[in-house]
């Protein structure tokens, strides 16, 4: 058999039943369970789509990392040995020079960490992170969290991040009195081309995604803070965190605050994930801390914590995110 055949007789042992028709084979949808076989497979086009629920993607081999087993996701990437890394970033980011590209900074030079500073400010930004913050002891000596009493940061507590290499590639300044001008400022790095936390994610474990540092301490393991609303891309739309989603195809948990009114965070939520969708990234579920009525996640105890993340919001297809559109809608109405 060709390496088309064999693909197709991988996703029949995972599916089952089938039907052909003009170029594609069509099965029952394990998504939306519909009564007729609607999930279409192009396998000369590697993609697949339910027209009931539009459960879709652009890689088959994602498909079977999701239903299949180990051996037949180890079988259908032999077959499907001819696609190189390469060829996928140069398909999706239409140019290869920016993979081996990477983005460091320097700390400030006034960069203290905290609990070796002194001073009124020390006390300060310590009282601010352990009180007002809930963050953890541990977590800053996790985290490597210090502040800057003069220079460019002065006042501001700092917050760095580190690449797999250990060195720094980001930080964040935040500022805790209210009489300064910007809250937050940050080093000069675009941020499409840094992973902020990267020294300790693992690719191979479920990732979390927040917008900013504070809740990615709070929810602790395997955490991304995208230092923003939307995920940073460049006037190329290249993303090393996309990059990176690409090449392991993690479970992504999308963990935002909610405003007073529940939608601008439910949006913002659905927006990350259509972008991630768009890469063929389909893995999803939204952590929404409205559950518990609170917030943001920093206002979760332990108790309140799991039970947010025991009940995630699969998204995972267009139709999963018209439903949480339309949920959504009903909540603000």
């Amino acid at each position: 058999m060709t390496n088309l055949e064999e693909k197709k007789q991988i996703i029949i042992d995972i599916l089952g039943d089938y039907e052909s028709r003009s170029g594609e084979i069509l099965f029952y949808c394990p998504r939306c369970s519909h009564k007729n076989k609607k999930l279409s497979f192009s396998f000369k086009k590697d993609k697949f789509q339910c027209w009931v629920c539009e459960y879709s993607g652009k890689s088959i081999k994602n498909f079977v990392k999701r239903y299949g087993t180990y051996e037949q996701l180890k079988a259908y990437s032999a077959y499907d040995a001819s696609v190189t890394l390469d060829t996928v970033y140069q398909t999706i980011f239409g140019q290869k020079d920016k993979i081996n590209h990477i983005a460091t900074c320097n700390l400030p030079d006034e960069y203290e960490f905290i609990y070796l500073a002194k001073g009124k400010f020390a006390k300060d930004a310590l009282d601010y992170l352990l009180n007002e913050r809930g963050i953890s002891e541990q977590d800053i000596y996790k985290w490597k969290i210090g502040i800057c009493r003069t220079g460019d940061y002065y006042n501001r507590i700092i917050i760095p991040s580190f690449n797999s290499a250990g060195n720094c590639n980001f930080f964040v300044a935040r500022g805790i009195y209210s009489d300064v001008k910007y809250t937050y400022l940050y080093s000069k790095v675009e941020k499409s081309q840094i992973i902020f936390n990267e020294i300790n994610i693992d690719w191979n474990k479920p990732i979390f995604l927040t917008e900013g540092c504070f809740d990615a301490i709070v929810i602790g393991k395997n955490v991304i803070p995208l230092i923003g609303k939307t995920i940073p891309l460049d006037d190329e739309f290249y993303s090393k965190l996309i990059e990176k989603l690409i090449m392991y195809q993690p479970k992504i948990y999308l963990c935002f605050d909610t405003d007073i009114v529940r939608g601008e965070s439910i949006n913002r939520s659905i927006g990350i994930a259509r972008v991630l969708m768009s890469y063929g990234i389909s893995d999803i579920s939204i952590l929404d801390p409205s559950k518990v009525r609170k917030k943001d996640f920093g206002e979760l105890d332990d108790i309140e914590k799991k039970i947010v993340m025991d009940n995630p919001e699969i998204i995972s297809s267009k139709y999963d995110l018209l439903v949480k559109q339309i949920s959504m809608l009903e909540v603000t109405l």
